[in-house]
């Protein structure tokens, strides 16, 4: 086999073709957008002088991004199937002009000279908004670009930039030409990208949508019997990139699930001609629809599943398309995923044992409503967020929540813990000493039990409620003391500041205000604005800090400074005097890189990272809300950070809780790997890490809304 046959066979094929079309130019560079070679170009000429432009037609709907023949994955085809009987269902009389990748990319200015600003335009679908569908992206790019005027909606998309130079450049391209245009609609198909979008594209319009292919019934088609494969098990394994399992694997996977199977991928040896494409979806349909259940790496082998009705076992891809997209079909209990292979079997054996008599109507629930919604859009143009109208609840137990085009991030944490078997994390409680056996409580639960109740004794002069709620107090004593001498027997130094301030306000309970809180106290300071300015003066010339100077402190001297950073932290207002902060000082590189995929690039490049967590063990029967621990964490870091700048150092607070480390099982994958190697305990739930180290530079600095701005009611008395 010749060096060019293997490429072809081995490369997914829209690599081959990216590789056909550049054929004859100079070295390709990925920094440079795509263009096609001359072979090509003349093909695309071609092809474009045969487009009927229905130049008489009031409106035509322009239909883009569709495949070319190259393009040999069945699902891709599948969609073009799914939106050309959409489109006709919807808006029927307005024709449809339909242009594939190349013609957008090789007849931009055609393109243009020929749509009008009503023409309402729609791109084609699929898992390619990201650098690895550059030759999909370039197009869509185009399309939005050159057409400014239109309302132009990209259909459900999975949204993928890999944490790479190339991935954050593309992502930044996509970024500056989707933010320029004031009439998009970008569509992601799973949670995750959906969340994505919202933040990447926050001037288009954002919502959720599953994929067009779930609109198909089987019934719309003829399938042809295929009674040597029945009883037989569709292992539908993608082989390509985007797998987890090397070639020779997928013989391994098949292996596993122990019963006759047919492996098959839904990209075919073959190229998909336009006039071939409705058999070949016809074809495929009914090779899954004579098999028994269905497993699958596949999002269209997935999909082919549902529709034929059959049990599926979902397996992961090396991104988020499967494990979030699954979650569509969470209403359907024969769909389930399979992190692991050693589960297959059993998870395979589970669905076909799941009888399911009513499936969800996704039609009804989602793309019947959309030219509703496309319209409602664009009387709402600029002025995101929109808010999806409420789905009526179809027939049978398949209800859904409506979508919110922003609140996608809260509902896929939940699915994908549903979807991957899991379940949100059992919080250790700390309870009062009425329901709980102080004996089992750690010594830092013990500390923080009895500074709470030490603090809430206290407290209750200055309130003016000691008095009228003495028995109450006497019981808050008891407690203090009884967490003393447990720390005691467990030998602990009484002479530790903190437990002998606990222990001067329980011994001094009778006569608080005279022997404790009097001679403690300080005579209140002289009102001093000038104090303030200088302050703010600080606080205004912090900047966050992303880029990190050549020359930096020793790895000793930047962890001197990260204390003295805690230092300054611990001194933070706190709820109940829990003083719950963990913090994790971090130089070593190979420390700081294991949060390389799950943050920015400027956080595990800095000279010094500290992680921050709270205790949530603190927080349990003290508050029952975890939202305090995370205001208590934000408190501290503040005072790190004005700290650090006041020490001239650059420093960055960064985002690090539960939300960003559960949006997606990479995330968790991530966090879990890091917490195991650092010795995390599962209780410190984490906040932040704050980047810190000599800045390259300050950034320029954003003005801020004017103080009167800010304020609520100023005009009450008006």
């Amino acid at each position: 086999m010749t060096l060019k046959s293997a490429l072809k066979k081995n490369l997914p094929a829209p690599i081959v073709e990216t590789i056909r079309s550049l054929r004859g130019t100079a070295a390709w560079d990925p920094y440079k957008p795509i263009v096609l070679g001359e072979k090509d170009r003349a093909e695309t000429r071609a092809r474009f002088a045969e487009i009927d432009w229905h130049p008489d037609a009031p409106r035509r709907i322009i239909y883009g991004l569709i495949p070319t023949a190259s393009l040999r994955n069945v699902g891709d085809h599948a969609q073009v199937v799914a939106i050309r009987q959409w489109i006709a269902r919807h808006y029927p009389g307005e024709p449809v002009v339909e242009l594939d990748k190349n013609v957008i990319i090789g007849c931009r200015d055609e393109i243009v000279s020929r749509v009008r600003a009503n023409d309402l335009v729609f791109l084609h679908s699929g898992g390619n908004l990201g650098d690895r569908g550059l030759w999909s992206e370039t197009a869509r790019r185009t399309m939005i670009e050159a057409l400014p005027d239109n309302r132009v909606v990209s259909l459900p998309q999975t949204i993928f930039f890999s944490e790479t130079p190339l991935g954050r450049y593309q992502k930044q391209v996509s970024q500056a030409v989707y933010g320029r245009h004031g009439h998009l609609t970008v569509m992601g198909r799973d949670d995750i990208s959906g969340s994505l979008a919202g933040t990447l594209f926050p001037r288009a319009q954002v919502i959720t949508m599953p994929d067009f292919v779930l609109s198909l019934r089987k019934e719309e088609f003829t399938l042809a019997p295929q009674p040597e494969n029945a009883g037989k098990i569709m292992a539908c394994l993608r082989l390509d990139d985007e797998s987890v399992f090397a070639p020779e694997d997928r013989l391994k996977v098949v292996e596993r699930i122990g019963i006759p199977a047919t492996l098959f991928d839904t990209t075919l040896d073959a190229p998909i001609e336009a006039d071939a494409r409705y058999g070949v979806v016809r074809d495929t349909l009914a090779l899954f629809d004579a098999h028994e259940a269905v497993v699958t790496d596949r999002f269209h082998g997935l999909i082919f599943g549902v529709i034929c009705r059959k049990p599926v076992v979902v397996l992961r891809t090396v991104d988020h398309k499967l494990t979030s997209a699954v979650a569509w079909f969470k209403d359907i209990p024969n769909v389930q995923f399979c992190d692991h292979l050693d589960d297959l079997a059993a998870a395979l054996e589970r669905v076909r044992a799941t009888p399911v008599e009513t499936y969800p109507d996704f039609n009804a629930l989602y793309f019947d409503r959309l030219p509703g919604l496309v319209e409602e859009m664009e009387r709402c143009a600029g002025e995101p967020p929109f808010v999806m109208p409420a789905v009526p609840s179809p027939q049978g137990n398949h209800g859904r929540q409506p979508l919110n085009m922003r609140s996608v991030a809260g509902k896929a944490k939940r699915r994908l813990l549903r979807a991957a078997g899991m379940t949100a994390p059992v919080v250790p409680q700390l309870k009062s000493f009425g329901s709980s056996d102080p004996d089992k409580l750690s010594d830092d639960e013990l500390l923080a039990f009895m500074r709470h109740d030490a603090h809430r004794i206290e407290k209750s002069f200055y309130n003016r409620i000691f008095h009228a709620k003495r028995d109450y107090y006497e019981e808050r004593r008891k407690n203090v003391r009884d967490c003393i001498a447990l720390l005691k027997q467990r030998g602990h130094d009484m002479s530790e500041p903190t437990i002998a301030w606990a222990d001067l306000i329980a011994s001094r309970f009778e006569n608080l205000e005279r022997e404790f809180i009097e001679p403690n106290s300080t005579a209140a300071r002289a009102f001093d604005p000038f104090r303030m300015d200088a302050f703010i003066g600080l606080a205004a010339t912090r900047r966050s800090s992303r880029v990190w100077a050549t020359q930096q402190p020793s790895g000793e001297e930047l962890t001197a400074c990260a204390k003295k950073l805690i230092d300054a932290a611990r001194w933070a207002p706190n709820s109940g005097d829990r003083q719950p902060w963990r913090f994790l000082i971090m130089t070593d590189p190979a420390e700081k890189h294991l949060l390389k995929h799950i943050k920015e690039q400027h956080c595990y490049d800095a000279p010094c990272l500290i992680f921050v967590g709270g205790d949530r063990r603190f927080y349990g029967g003290l508050g029952e809300n975890e939202a305090g621990l995370h205001i208590d964490g934000g408190a501290a870091i503040m005072q790190m950070v004005l700290a650090a700048h006041a020490g001239n150092f650059g420093v960055c607070w960064n985002h690090f809780s539960r939300d960003l480390i559960e949006s997606r099982p990479r995330n968790q994958e991530i966090y879990a790997e890091f917490a195991r190697k650092m010795r995390i305990p599962d209780h410190i739930e984490p906040v932040a890490v704050i980047a810190f180290g000599a800045a390259a530079f300050h950034p320029p600095v954003p003005p801020r809304m004017a103080v009167e701005s800010l304020l609520i009611g100023d005009d009450r008395a008006k």
